[in-house]
């Protein structure tokens, strides 16, 4: 009885690390950008090729511009209304 505990105790903690292995490399297939997840690598790479990707790439790389014209435009005002 004693031998099956310590067996039953010796897998789960087994099945635990595996778990905690698939769960980071999951975590390599996670596109920040379109904050979407992705378990294999092929669904991944399809993903990184699609419009859908390179559509809110391009989006988001579009407001941060917008944002340092912005923020420059802004200091040009301060300063013109310093002097």
């Amino acid at each position: 009885d004693e031998a099956a505990r310590k067996k039953r105790k010796e897998v789960g903690e087994e099945q635990k690390r595996r778990d905690e292995v698939l769960a980071e490399q999951h975590r390599n297939f996670y596109c920040a950008c379109c904050d979407k997840q992705y378990t294999t690598v092929s669904e991944f790479s399809a993903h990184l090729s699609s419009y859908d990707h390179h559509h809110r790439k391009r989006f988001a790389e579009m407001r941060e511009a917008e944002k340092a014209r912005n923020a420059d435009a802004t200091a040009e005002k301060r300063s013109r209304e310093e002097a």
